[in-house]
């Protein structure tokens, strides 16, 4: 195929453009398609956008060399049947690189013809110098024109959500090209955002999906970016849900109502082994399969992406009541990619672009797995979290009510002097409440799974870590 000789993709991309114009002029002049597209909820300028066009059921005659159109996997080479155009009685979408050169088409069915049409719903253009479809995301041209620096990007799964998202204004939709999430497009979304919204079904196929994009974008996340999931209703993707609820509803839903990656890790855990609080086996396993999501993960390029991946562990730890530091070596090596670096010399905290972080935050937030003196850190918290609601009493009612048993808690400290210096404790109500809040989740979790802590970890080392 000649490799990514540059002359081979420019010319592609050529042949691309001139077969993506006839694909426009045989759209323009197919009433029926139009009619098709409108009862979609597409209208012109949507289609106009993305260059959507219309590939007929008969031989389109496109003015370029046959070896040209070949080349550009326009024309497939039948041992049987001669040449054969590879799109027939499809809509077209063309597929753009970052630069916005066509490098290869999606073309999508109107309809079933029968009972007996083995047609896939969707076909891409095959392989080819300028295409490999692993490499790049339908939209993603499209959305940076219009903002180079999105504040979020949502993956959806078909060309048609994409299409119907900038269609209810929602310009931030990419598609990665009817394939699982690759290390390379996970590397390209970041490259543009700070956060990735997956969304998918909310089947088992869907949450399936959901765990491989976990572990492809989580090893290509480091600090300072976010992974996040939203699934859908039953029966809806995002192109029906939108024709139907309407940007607003999806925009909340997107926002509001999607998942952080730690959180997806509990969550997938629940669903893959439903158990009472009290089953330690279910408990192990739980914390068994979330981990090794997360061993699934590349090896981090950097530092950052290490402590990334370490924070995951650091939020499954104290989520099963498990000390910071319990990780097998295995996990370690798997998670950094090679030996521990000196935990107590180097920062893990994300860089902060404005201003400047509570103090406490780092306490709260930071990987703990690297501290070398657990005992320390914890009774840290304990004396941080004790001065701060001192200084800001009125937090606790609202902190009781959330997680039970702060006030009980307080009293039974009264004697407690904590040894925290008075320039660390949160100078404002807002920032107050802010770290009380995971100071004191970390604190009641540790409380109210300090009988099953040690009985979960021994169970982990007597029946062998998968990930081990």
């Amino acid at each position: 195929m000649n490799g990514r000789d540059p002359d081979v993709v420019r010319r592609i991309a050529s042949t691309n453009e001139i077969a993506a114009n006839k694909f426009r002029g045989e759209l323009v002049k197919n009433q029926a398609v139009i009619s098709y597209l409108k009862d979609r909820g597409i209208d012109g300028a949507t289609a106009k956008r993305f260059g959507i066009g219309y590939a007929p059921a008969g031989h389109l005659d496109l003015p370029v060399d046959d070896d040209d159109a070949i080349e550009a996997g326009l024309i497939v080479v039948s041992d049987d049947r001669g040449l054969r155009d590879r799109f027939r009685d499809r809509v077209m979408f063309p597929i753009r690189s970052i630069s916005g050169s066509i490098i290869g088409f999606g073309g999508r069915i109107l309809k079933k013809r029968d009972d007996n049409d083995s047609r896939p719903k969707y076909l891409n253009t095959g392989e080819t110098p300028a295409f490999q479809k692993g490499d790049n995301l339908y939209g993603l041209f499209e959305c940076l024109s219009d903002d180079p620096n999105p504040s979020s990007l949502i993956v959806v799964e078909g060309y048609m959500d994409v299409v119907m998202m900038a269609r209810h204004g929602l310009t931030n939709g990419v598609a990665a090209l009817g394939t699982s999430l690759t290390t390379r497009q996970a590397s390209r979304l970041f490259a543009h955002t700070d956060q990735v919204i997956f969304c998918f079904d909310g089947d088992d196929a869907g949450m399936r999906a959901a765990e491989r994009a976990a572990s492809i974008a989580g090893g290509a996340a480091s600090l300072g970016k976010l992974v996040r999931f939203a699934f859908m209703p039953h029966g809806h993707d995002p192109d029906s849900y939108l024709r139907e609820h309407g940007a607003d509803q999806f925009r909340y839903m997107m926002e509001s109502e999607s998942i952080r990656l730690d959180e997806f890790l509990l969550e997938i855990g629940e669903r893959k082994h439903p158990c009472q609080d009290d089953d330690v086996a279910g408990l192990a396993a739980r914390y068994h399969h979330s981990a090794q999501i997360i061993a699934k993960m590349q090896p981090p390029r950097n530092f950052s992406q290490m402590a990334y991946r370490i924070s995951m562990l650091t939020s499954l730890n104290i989520a099963y009541g498990l000390e910071p530091t319990f990780m097998p070596d295995s996990m370690a090596r798997v998670v950094s990619g090679a030996p521990m670096p000196g935990a107590n010399q180097v920062s893990t905290e994300p860089r902060r672009t404005t201003s400047q972080r509570p103090p406490i935050d780092h306490l709260v937030n930071a990987p703990m797995v690297m501290s070398t003196d657990t005992s320390v850190v914890k009774q840290g918290r304990i004396d941080m979290l004790i001065a701060t609601l001192r200084r800001f009493p009125s937090l606790i009612p609202d902190l009781d009510a959330a997680n039970p048993g702060l006030s009980q808690w307080m009293d039974d400290q009264a004697d407690h002097q904590p040894a925290i210096d008075v320039e660390l404790i949160p100078a404002t109500e807002n920032d107050a409440m802010k770290s009380a809040k995971g100071l004191w989740m970390q604190i009641h979790g540790e409380i109210r799974m300090e009988s099953k802590r040690e009985t979960v970890a021994e169970y982990m080392r007597a029946v062998g870590s998968p990930i081990q």
